[in-house]
């Protein structure tokens, strides 16, 4: 897969969790944030969040911002991962992040 981040991701030093409000289903789920650009997250949740879905998402410490999801896979343990484009830049400084 060819990486389309501008900007460069950071993997999180501990566990980041995050709600994420689902604007065509309006079911929440929470998800784990498995790495985080100023410009996109990438999350694992319990269930599927739709490609092209647009959703509210909060992390830790912020406001709730608006995501597209771009991309999105059921995984063998039953989880979703999906990788969303952030509409608003996230200020990474607020958050424990390390490089990949």
């Amino acid at each position: 897969m060819d990486e389309s981040r501008a900007g460069p991701r950071f993997c999180p030093a501990r566990t980041i969790t995050a709600l994420v409000i689902s604007l065509r289903s309006l079911r929440s789920l929470g998800a784990v944030v498995l790495d985080l650009s100023e410009r996109g997250v990438r999350l694992r949740t319990s269930g599927p969040v739709a490609p092209d879905d647009i959703v509210m998402l909060q992390l830790p410490g912020s406001e709730f911002t608006l995501a597209r999801v771009a991309h999105a896979a059921e995984q063998p343990d039953r989880t979703w991962i999906s990788g969303c484009e952030l509409y608003v830049r996230v200020d990474l400084r607020t958050l424990e992040l390390l490089p990949p």
